[in-house]
């Protein structure tokens, strides 16, 4: 006599029931699974995407005054080249490798955080990283530049915070402003 609640052991119709689920399920998948690439007209990208890295060294160009700060300019952006004396809003990163250590894009504001001012020239009064203000001098707004920047015009011998004593960084900028006097129209300083 069979106890109440136990099941009959049915070996064979549970493992049919189970190859059955097993076949329909992968019937379902196979079903849903999306087209090919190619098939729906893209094509895959095999390449590695190209960034800054991939700029070879000597497309660079030294700044002028500074020996052995080197830059690319990805975007050449409008207008007159920025002067020293003149106050500017840039966005700004600074990289190790490709670990970004400090951004000025931090935050929610129209253009994605809240840009750094400066005065062109001001960097020897230590308000501002040299690279980034002898880097930004000759650009245009709208434009975008990377630096290749020695410790010297970064952050010496002694490093700061997890950037090493020594270390050659990465510093891109976008020039976002000029202050200009609303009387005269010039570009002025602070």
């Amino acid at each position: 006599p069979a106890r109440r609640g136990a099941r009959a052991c049915q070996p064979e119709a549970t493992v049919e029931r189970r190859g059955a689920l097993a076949a329909a399920a992968a019937a379902a998948v196979a079903a849903a699974a999306p087209k090919h690439a190619e098939a729906l007209g893209f094509k895959k990208k095999l390449k590695k995407r190209c960034g800054i890295e991939c700029v070879p060294l000597d497309k660079f160009s030294e700044v002028e005054g500074a020996p052995g700060l080197l830059y690319y300019d990805t975007s050449p952006g409008k207008g007159a080249p920025v002067e020293k004396g003149q106050r500017v809003a840039v966005h700004f990163d600074v990289k190790l490798g490709k670990i970004t250590f400090f951004t000025s894009r931090v935050g929610t504001g129209v253009t994605g955080g809240v840009p750094y001012g400066f005065d062109i020239g001001t960097s020897k009064l230590g308000l501002v990283l040299p690279a980034l203000d002898l880097g930004t001098e000759g650009m245009r707004v709208g434009g975008q530049r990377t630096l290749k920047v020695p410790a010297k015009y970064a952050y010496g011998d002694k490093g700061y915070g997890e950037i090493p004593p020594g270390a050659t960084t990465t510093l891109d900028i976008e020039l976002l402003s000029v202050k200009v006097n609303p009387i005269t129209g010039q570009r002025t300083g602070s």
